[in-house]
Protein backbone atom coordinates (compact mmCIF):
# COMPACT_ATOMS: atom_id res chain seq x y z
CA UNK A 1 0.00 0.00 0.00
CA UNK A 2 1.57 3.55 -0.89
CA UNK A 3 0.20 6.86 0.34
CA UNK A 4 -0.93 8.85 -2.29
CA UNK A 5 -0.81 12.06 -1.19
CA UNK A 6 3.56 11.27 -0.36
CA UNK A 7 4.11 8.35 -2.54
CA UNK A 8 5.91 6.41 0.63
CA UNK A 9 4.58 3.03 2.14
CA UNK A 10 2.43 2.90 4.81
CA UNK A 11 4.52 0.32 6.95
CA UNK A 12 7.74 1.18 7.85
CA UNK A 13 10.98 -0.51 7.56
CA UNK A 14 12.28 -1.87 10.62
CA UNK A 15 15.40 0.52 10.44
CA UNK A 16 13.34 3.47 10.67
CA UNK A 17 11.44 1.58 13.51
CA UNK A 18 14.53 1.76 15.15
CA UNK A 19 15.44 4.91 14.82
CA UNK A 20 12.00 5.97 16.31
CA UNK A 21 12.55 3.76 19.31
CA UNK A 22 16.03 4.92 19.54
CA UNK A 23 15.31 8.65 19.89
CA UNK A 24 12.26 8.33 21.96
CA UNK A 25 14.68 6.49 24.28
CA UNK A 26 17.70 8.96 24.10
CA UNK A 27 14.78 11.64 24.65
CA UNK A 28 13.25 10.00 27.67
CA UNK A 29 16.72 9.38 29.47
CA UNK A 30 17.76 12.81 28.84
CA UNK A 31 14.65 14.37 30.23
CA UNK A 32 14.95 11.80 33.31
CA UNK A 33 18.58 13.12 33.91
CA UNK A 34 17.38 16.45 33.93
CA UNK A 35 15.14 15.92 35.86
CA UNK A 36 17.02 14.03 38.64
CA UNK A 37 19.96 17.11 38.24
CA UNK A 38 16.63 19.60 39.27
CA UNK A 39 15.74 17.55 42.13
CA UNK A 40 19.64 17.08 43.47
CA UNK A 41 20.71 20.76 43.30
CA UNK A 42 18.54 22.16 46.34
CA UNK A 43 19.68 19.27 48.28
CA UNK A 44 23.48 20.24 47.37
CA UNK A 45 22.79 23.72 48.25
CA UNK A 46 21.15 23.05 51.57
CA UNK A 47 24.56 20.93 52.43
CA UNK A 48 26.15 23.18 51.87
CA UNK A 49 24.78 25.89 54.56
CA UNK A 50 25.97 24.29 57.64
CA UNK A 51 29.72 24.71 56.26
CA UNK A 52 29.28 28.45 55.00
CA UNK A 53 27.48 29.28 58.53
CA UNK A 54 30.53 28.41 60.66
CA UNK A 55 32.94 29.58 58.29
CA UNK A 56 31.37 33.27 58.63
CA UNK A 57 30.81 32.97 62.41
CA UNK A 58 34.63 31.50 62.55
CA UNK A 59 35.55 35.00 60.34
CA UNK A 60 33.76 37.24 63.17
CA UNK A 61 35.48 35.55 65.97
CA UNK A 62 38.80 36.43 64.32
CA UNK A 63 37.47 39.80 63.48
CA UNK A 64 36.93 40.57 66.84
CA UNK A 65 39.72 39.24 68.21
CA UNK A 66 41.76 41.49 66.09
CA UNK A 67 39.71 44.37 67.56
CA UNK A 68 40.25 43.17 71.17
CA UNK A 69 43.95 43.06 70.47
CA UNK A 70 43.87 46.78 69.16
CA UNK A 71 41.81 47.68 72.33
CA UNK A 72 44.70 45.89 74.56
CA UNK A 73 47.92 47.19 72.84
CA UNK A 74 46.02 50.38 70.80
CA UNK A 75 47.29 48.90 67.25
CA UNK A 76 46.29 46.15 65.15
CA UNK A 77 48.67 42.67 65.36
CA UNK A 78 51.72 43.30 63.91
CA UNK A 79 53.14 40.92 60.83
CA UNK A 80 54.79 38.76 63.67
CA UNK A 81 56.95 38.73 66.68
CA UNK A 82 60.83 38.49 66.83
CA UNK A 83 62.87 37.34 70.01
CA UNK A 84 65.20 39.13 71.18
CA UNK A 85 67.77 38.55 68.26
CA UNK A 86 64.73 39.84 66.02
CA UNK A 87 64.29 36.36 64.15
CA UNK A 88 60.37 36.24 63.87
CA UNK A 89 59.10 33.59 66.27
CA UNK A 90 55.66 34.60 65.42
CA UNK A 91 52.57 35.54 63.14
CA UNK A 92 49.83 37.97 63.99
CA UNK A 93 47.70 34.53 64.22
CA UNK A 94 49.01 33.72 67.12
CA UNK A 95 49.01 36.92 69.04
CA UNK A 96 45.12 36.96 68.32
CA UNK A 97 45.03 33.20 70.08
CA UNK A 98 44.44 34.81 73.42
CA UNK A 99 41.49 36.86 72.09
CA UNK A 100 39.62 33.78 70.62
CA UNK A 101 37.39 31.41 72.39
CA UNK A 102 38.25 29.41 75.21
CA UNK A 103 39.43 26.01 73.18
CA UNK A 104 42.31 28.34 71.43
CA UNK A 105 43.67 30.33 74.58
CA UNK A 106 44.95 28.22 76.03
CA UNK A 107 47.17 27.19 73.20
CA UNK A 108 48.80 30.46 72.98
CA UNK A 109 49.76 29.62 77.27
CA UNK A 110 52.06 26.81 76.00
CA UNK A 111 54.17 29.32 72.95
CA UNK A 112 57.33 31.09 74.24
CA UNK A 113 57.01 34.56 74.72
CA UNK A 114 58.58 37.08 71.87
CA UNK A 115 58.96 40.85 71.59
CA UNK A 116 56.12 42.39 68.85
CA UNK A 117 57.79 43.99 66.36
CA UNK A 118 55.61 46.60 64.28
CA UNK A 119 56.23 46.68 60.59
CA UNK A 120 54.46 49.01 59.11
CA UNK A 121 54.48 48.73 55.08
Amino acid sequence: MVDEESHRPLNNSPRVEFRKTLITTGLGLLFCIILLLAIQRPRVSHSLAPPRTECKNQLKQIGLAIYNYYDDYQSFPPAFAADSTGRPMHSWRVLILPYLEERFSDCYACLPRARTVHIFS
